[in-house]
């Protein structure tokens, strides 16, 4: 998996206020987490971070802290990040450190790949499970995990004990978790007309109150 570089600097104040200066400078406050050591307060570039975030999960970095003239080097990766409620701005980030030979569990996005036989008779592709909870060691970490649906024939499903799993990887998700199946057309109308009439209940319910 690609690793990323990604520079920052030790906040030596914390607070709204700090916070606020750090902004108008055209940074971000965040905190890096380890099992090693306190909480560190730092500061990063926001369009570093939206890099890394947009370049897919559980991205490995590099995050190396300035302190002056000393630099401390993490293995990290972005635990969650906050985005300005009306800006839609990055407002903070949180990293936490990793472990080269610890595992560590995650979840990783599912890729259907595939066009199933059921779908070209005129079934419909149903999704039913968009990621998957793993544990491995960082170095054996996949970007996603693919799904082969050529197989499925309309009214098959696919579970999570039918997939290929890397070498190395552990599946923290229940086996029997359904995956993706293949809606027979009559189904998918089913599907369709229950939701609208759900939706017209739910509008008729709206206007019965008492006024």
């Amino acid at each position: 998996m690609e690793r990323w570089v990604m520079e920052a600097q030790l906040r030596k104040e914390t607070g709204k206020g700090p916070a606020r200066r750090i902004r108008r400078e055209g940074r971000i406050p965040g905190v890096l987490y380890s099992p090693r050591v306190d909480p560190t307060p730092i500061s990063v570039d926001p369009l570093e971070v939206k890099r890394v975030i947009s370049s897919g999960d559980n991205v490995l970095i590099d995050l190396k802290i300035r302190d002056g003239e000393k630099v401390r080097q993490y293995l990290a990766m972005v635990k969650d990040y906050q985005l300005h409620p009306v800006k839609d701005q990055l407002w903070h980030v949180d990293f936490y450190e990793i472990s080269l030979q610890e595992e560590i569990e995650v979840e990783v996005p599912l890729a259907l790949v595939g066009e199933p036989v059921g779908v070209k008779m005129g079934g419909l592709l149903n999704p039913l499970l968009r990621s998957l909870e793993i544990a491995c060691l960082p170095s054996h970490l996949p970007e996603h995990l693919e799904v082969d649906c050529s197989s499925l024939q309309i009214g098959e499903s696919l579970h999570v004990s039918d997939l290929t799993i890397p070498e190395g990887v552990r599946v923290k998700t229940d086996p029997s978790t359904p995956v993706v199946t293949v809606l027979a057309p009559e189904a998918e109308e089913a599907v369709e007309e229950e939701g609208a009439e759900r939706e017209e209940w739910s509008a008729g319910s709206e206007g019965s109150g008492d006024e």
